[in-house]
């Protein structure tokens, strides 16, 4: 009887412990409450407990809770947090969190994720996709422009759809890519100009702006590094859009502008009295005349009449236009969402036969299969036309030609036909005009961007993510010069076609892990794999003597085939990754993140390479001390963080290491094909590397009504590739290695304020950057010339080279220059060989940033963006020409040539003008280098928001 009441005891004794270690799932959405879209990243925990979970990309999320837990925690950046009971029965549940717009911003896009602003060690900043959408600019790096402390835009040609210099926190390499690597929804997609006949492109073209959800730039190593191997000139990544739960949206815009040039009255050119005048004096000044008569027979025999008077400059511009018009559809329910977008770009450059036309649309789908599985499928797809004429220094080039070209000749026929009289014998010039209706240069890229992206939630807290991406591209370049007239009436027509195919697949997979210490404490670990193709092939085909028939262009017509080329090349990388936080009560974080690459344009001695950082921050404001004392009552935000790691530099070309054999029809004999050496490679080779150390601090004051954000950043790039001098008996002059190092060290400083929060509402603010650049290191540490610019330790990489330029010498006319360089104000000569070249100044300005503002009132919303630059010295190349004091004397001038010196006693820093000129005036120095200094206004916007009330009438 004893017996059989101890094994009734234990018997209830082992299932009340059954009892006590029960469990129960509750799973649901938690959704934005104004908007009704998914809230991704939202902390749930069980209060009372340790655990806890993060809601998935849809918002969903599923946590296994104690049989006796009664209520969930959600916490949100930039919501209010919300309890919710979990009384039994309640295993479901949809949560909808409101905005609380006095904390700190929202959740931001990350490398491999997302983090809320609390959480993060590293320098980034994040653009909204509001600030960038309905600008007349082609691309989206030009939009980025003034928007991101420590972002150097450059755009370098007026083409639209011209690739531009995008410069992070100064330049740190001297032959590698000094560009930003540009990650669109997680795959990273070739940038830059694509194109190898067109003068210029922008593989970002393609990217309707308008399809843009935010942009987040990586600046330092906690936030980049996790990019391994091509992270060193920073990170770009672009979110595009997606869609939200709740009513389809319906959203149409349209826009319509103009363009036209601005340009100083000294820059234009010399009409045909101008040219005239200046050239008679020429031909005096050099003996050719001994008076005005002589000299004005010369001129009309050897420079035509002066009747004609022709404006080129007005010839070869208009009033340019642009349009845009986009129509896109979102919407969806709790388990599927979608956005789908069409748009229309068009934009006619204020330069005859320049414009770009482009057709985007974007499609966006995610679906919750289940509790456990979602997916989400994005393609991008894009086809740009691009007409240009040559650009550069090309005499094709109609802006070139309408300062060369002389004032007297005529721009069309009697008949109103462009005037082909004049074939350009003696300056190689053509009427841009005929040029523009005879010839074709024209430009098309076809491209798709898609991936497909699924999650997996295996535990509570533990998140398996894959994506898997591919970019085509698909680029023809076609150009056709006629029979009729200009270059290619040399090869009785001439026509060459450019096919460049590239296809770049990434495959991405990731675990992420949450362990909840407490409620406030947590540690984050992702792990992750990754592997990339790119692939690139191009077709190059040359033709000549076509039909003298201007409809029959295609090559298949002509009747000389004499180019007929393909090539292929490919590059790979495999990648093992990992970045874990350890957050203490939003207080205290540590960041750590690690990545080994191994890629194929590494030396076979070099091939894989590992990259870290580390990074503390500090939120200040959450210390209950803070919290409770009088300065919380004027001090709402205040973190601090420091960062440091190292990342690399692959963009050093696919075969730059390998020892290559060339097989060429130059190296053909008798008709036989042969072969030799044509690189010598080197199997030591390895990327750049890049050290960034950087400290930062973030302040809000007056709950967030005035935020300041501050970073200082030392940046230190060594391993740069060189070319280094080898002895000939090799069969080469020098090799590729790994030698030199440079700096970049800054500031960044963002300021903006609220000051007026009411039914009037005023946001201003301005960014600041400055950076000094200085080479650390060169090999045998040996300074050289390096075309206009001057290596050597100490300096900027981009510092003039050049004879420093002393005026005009009052008496005689002559220009002057200084030829000692120690003591250059004692040391006058007028011979240009005598003056020795200085180090004057740099490319690279010192400072620059934008101003912006923005006004609303019941609608009405006015913005504003001022950008401003100053510190360097900008070069004109051709002012050895168009100010070269009768050097060209059968091309036209500027009227900066009427300032010229005329008799003795005139003070005018333009020397006199003499024919042919033999004084080497015109030599490039300090004359042609003028400050970069400007401030411009870029951009200003009136709009007005109409109510939803009102137009709800409308559907």
């Amino acid at each position: 009887m004893k017996r059989k009441a101890f094994y009734t005891l234990c018997l209830l004794l082992c299932l009340s412990l059954w009892g006590v270690a029960q469990t129960r799932v509750i799973t649901g959405r938690v959704v934005d409450q104004q908007q009704g879209s998914p809230l991704p990243g939202v902390t749930i925990k069980v209060i009372g407990t340790n655990v806890g979970t993060q809601s998935g990309l849809d918002g969903s999320f599923r946590l296994e809770v104690p049989e006796n837990a009664q209520s969930l925690q959600f916490s949100f950046v930039g919501y209010n947090p919300q309890q919710v009971n979990i009384t039994a029965g309640r295993n479901n549940i949809t949560v909808s969190l409101s905005p609380n717009p006095k904390q700190l911003n929202e959740v931001v896009v990350v490398g491999y994720g997302q983090q809320n602003q609390k959480e993060l060690t590293g320098a980034l900043t994040q653009v909204s996709g509001k600030q960038v959408e309905n600008v007349p600019v082609a691309s989206i790096d030009q939009n980025l422009q003034g928007k991101v402390p420590g972002l150097q835009i450059v755009a370098t040609n007026g083409q639209p759809g011209a690739a531009v210099n995008v410069r992070l926190r100064g330049i740190g390499s001297f032959n590698a890519g000094a560009g930003p690597l540009w990650v669109i929804d997680g795959v990273p997609v070739n940038a830059g100009d694509l194109s190898r006949g067109t003068p210029t492109t922008n593989a970002l073209a393609g990217l309707n702006p308008n399809d843009i959800e935010s942009i987040t730039v990586l600046k330092d190593a906690a936030s980049a590094s996790i990019y391994g191997s091509r992270a060193a000139n920073g990170v770009i990544l672009i979110t595009t859009k997606r869609g939200k739960a709740g009513k389809t949206n319906i959203r149409v815009d349209g826009q319509y502008g103009w363009n036209t040039i601005a340009l100083s009255n000294t820059a234009k050119p010399l009409n045909t009295h101008e040219f005239y005048t200046l050239t008679k004096e020429g031909l005096i000044n050099a003996g050719f005349a001994s008076n005005d008569a002589q000299a004005t027979n010369l001129f009309l025999l050897n420079w035509g009449d002066t009747t004609t008077n022709t404006n080129w400059l007005d010839v070869v511009t208009r009033t340019g236009k642009q349009q845009q018009y986009n129509i896109s559809a979102s919407g969806g329910n709790e388990k599927t969402t979608f956005y789908l977008s069409g748009g229309y770009f068009q934009q006619q450059a204020a330069t005859i036969g320049s414009d770009l036309t482009r057709y985007s649309t974007d499609f966006n789908l995610n679906h919750r299969l289940s509790e456990k599985i979602s997916f989400g499928i994005n393609t991008n797809v894009s086809d740009v036309d691009q007409h240009g004429p040559y650009a550069g220094g090309a005499f094709r080039n109609p802006l070139l030609s309408a300062y060369f070209l002389l004032p007297n000749l005529p721009a069309t026929d009697n008949s109103g036909r462009p005037d082909t009289s004049f074939t350009g014998s003696v300056t190689g010039l053509y009427n841009p005009l005929a040029i523009k209706e005879f010839d074709r240069n024209n430009f098309n890229a076809f491209k798709i961007l898609s991936n497909f992206s699924g999650e997996y939630s295996i535990l509570t807290n533990l998140r398996y993510n894959m994506r898997f991406g591919i970019e085509y591209d698909n680029l023809r370049e076609m150009q056709y010069w006629s029979p009729f007239y200009g270059d290619g009436k040399n090869y009785q027509g001439l026509g060459t076609q450019n096919i460049t195919n590239i296809f770049n697949w990434v495959w991405t997979n990731t675990l992420n892990y949450r362990y909840y210490f407490n409620s406030n404490t947590y540690f984050n670990i992702l792990v992750g794999y990754e592997s990339q193709l790119n692939q690139f092939k191009v077709t190059d085909v040359e033709n000549r003597v076509f039909p003298y028939n201007l409809n029959l262009y295609v090559l298949a017509v002509a009747n000389k085939p004499t180019t007929a080329s393909n090539n292929a090349s490919d590059f790979a990388i495999a990648s093992a990754f990992t970045r874990a936080e350890f957050n203490y009560q939003n207080r205290y974080i540590i960041s750590g993140s690690f990545r080994r690459d191994g890629s194929s344009r590494f030396g076979a001695n070099n091939r894989y390479g590992n990259f870290y950082s580390v990074g503390v921050s500090w939120n200040a404001d959450q210390e209950k001390f803070f919290q409770q004392g009088s300065i919380s009552n004027w001090i709402s935000t205040l973190k601090l963080r420091a960062s440091y790691g190292e990342n690399g530099n692959a963009d050093i070309g696919n075969y730059v290491w390998r020892e290559l054999y060339g097989f060429t029809s130059s190296l053909s004999y008798n008709q036989i094909g042969g072969s030799a050496p044509s690189t010598p490679g080197n199997p030591n080779l390895t990327w750049e590397k890049n050290k960034p150390l950087d400290i930062g601090i973030n302040l809000g004051l007056w709950s967030n009504r005035l935020n300041i954000d501050f970073d200082w950043y030392n940046r230190k790039t060594t391993d740069l590739l060189f070319n280094v001098p080898a002895s000939y008996t090799s069969g080469f002059g020098s090799y590729p290695d790994n030698i030199g190092s440079l700096q970049n060290r800054g500031i960044e400083l963002t300021v903006d304020a609220n000051p007026i929060r009411s039914a009037v509402n005023w946001d201003i603010g301005f960014n600041l950057s400055l950076n000094k650049n200085k080479i650390l290191s060169l090999p045998n540490h040996k300074p050289f010339a390096n075309g206009a610019f001057y290596e050597k330790e100490g300096y900027d990489i981009q510092t003039w080279y050049v004879r420093k330029y002393a005026g005009v010498d009052p008496q005689t006319g002559n220009a002057q220059w200084y030829y000692d360089p120690e003591n250059y104000k004692d040391s006058l000569t007028t011979s240009y060989s005598k003056a020795q070249r200085i180090l004057f100044g740099s490319a690279s300005p010192k400072g620059f940033g934008s101003v912006f503002t923005t006004l609303s009132y019941k609608g009405f919303k006015l913005y504003a963006q001022v950008y401003y630059q100053w510190g360097n010295y900008v070069r004109d190349i051709w002012a050895r020409y168009t100010q070269g004091d009768g050097f060209g004397a059968f091309f036209n001038k500027t009227k900066k040539e009427l300032q010229r010196w005329q008799k003795p006693g005139d003070k005018t820093d333009v020397p006199k003008y003499i024919y042919n000129n033999p004084t080497s005036s015109n030599e490039f120095s300090t004359r042609f280098l003028y400050k970069g200094d400007y401030v411009r206004l870029k951009e200003i916007q009136l709009s007005y928001d109409f109510r939803p009330q009102l137009l709800q009438h409308c559907i």
